[in-house]
């Protein structure tokens, strides 16, 4: 659904159960449409990002939340991106193949997958 109207969403998911606004002092606001275990963010009435969160059962690009940092490494390849926090937790960005989109995955301080954004640059 990545550069899919926001339409598009409420007609295949219906309504959600949460929104969030992002940046709103800015000239370009974002919103964060939520549905339990899965969510979308929205700039412009056009969808830029598909959220992925605990809960979530199938897999995204190969990988499913709770996969271990190493395991996912392997799969895909090294990250572009690789940020370790203090606590441990972290963060790690894959480029697509397209070089449009990016793979954007939390990590927890044990190094499980928490979270995963499949996003537009």
């Amino acid at each position: 659904l990545l550069d899919r109207p926001l339409a598009e969403i409420f007609a295949k998911f219906g309504a959600p159960y949460g929104f969030g606004v992002r940046d709103s002092n800015s000239d370009s606001p974002s919103v964060d449409i939520l549905y339990r275990n899965f969510g979308f963010k929205v700039n412009n009435k056009i969808v830029k990002t598909c959220q992925f969160y605990r809960g979530w059962s199938g897999p995204v690009y190969g990988v499913t939340l709770g996969d271990d940092a190493d395991g996912i490494v392997k799969a895909m390849g090294a990250p572009h991106m690789d940020t370790t926090q203090t606590d441990g937790s972290g963060v790690m960005v894959w480029e697509t193949k397209d070089s449009k989109t990016q793979i954007y995955i939390t990590f927890n301080k044990e190094g499980k997958s928490v979270g995963l954004n499949y996003e537009l640059k």
